[in-house]
């Protein structure tokens, strides 16, 4: 079912802003990807230390599981043999 009352308040038309105040925020809009782009240039730095990060973290990770896994057997074999 449809709201009215909604989809009338959609259709309401926006007041004409002049050319310039556009063609001004499509110029401002172009500069500022522009200079973000630029100050971007160092990030690849900053992800291979992510990447390192992460991998030492799997890494880890990895560790605890096995000493955990083999910590369960040996204890285990040692509760069996008595």
């Amino acid at each position: 079912m449809i709201d009215f009352k909604f989809s009338s308040c959609l259709n309401i038309n926006m007041p004409n802003t002049s050319r310039r105040s556009n063609l001004n925020r499509s110029i401002n809009l172009y500069l500022n990807s522009k200079m973000n782009w630029r100050s971007n240039r160092g990030d690849v730095h900053f992800l291979m230390k992510r990447l390192k990060k992460n991998e030492q973290k799997k890494n880890k990770e990895k560790l605890i599981f096995m000493v955990t896994a083999i910590s369960v057997l040996v204890i285990s074999g040692i509760i069996f043999s008595f």
